[in-house]
């Protein structure tokens, strides 16, 4: 598990009741754990945005055939990159 961290902000009495409220009816047992929910939640759907993205500008080039000879390069190449993977 990564070494956390305190992270504090400014937030009016409301803000504060609200989130204390989700945070208990959503059944987090802190404040911190529903934060950091939330957190992560958004740094997933970040990542997903990027990936579609990245999906549809793939979609936008030239086709590739897809063939033995390519997924042997393919894993080729992975494996240069990354020689403790087992393919």
């Amino acid at each position: 598990m990564p070494e956390l961290t305190t992270l504090s902000f400014r937030a009016s009495e409301e803000t504060k009741a609200f989130v204390e409220q989700e945070a208990t009816e959503l059944g987090f047992s802190s404040v911190d754990e529903y934060m950091n929910a939330l957190l992560s939640a958004e740094r997933r759907r970040k990542a997903e945005q990027r990936l579609e993205a990245l999906l549809l500008q793939g979609l936008d080039g030239d086709a590739a055939v897809v063939d033995d000879a390519w997924w042997d390069r393919w894993r080729r190449d992975l494996l240069d990159r990354h020689p403790s993977a087992h393919l």
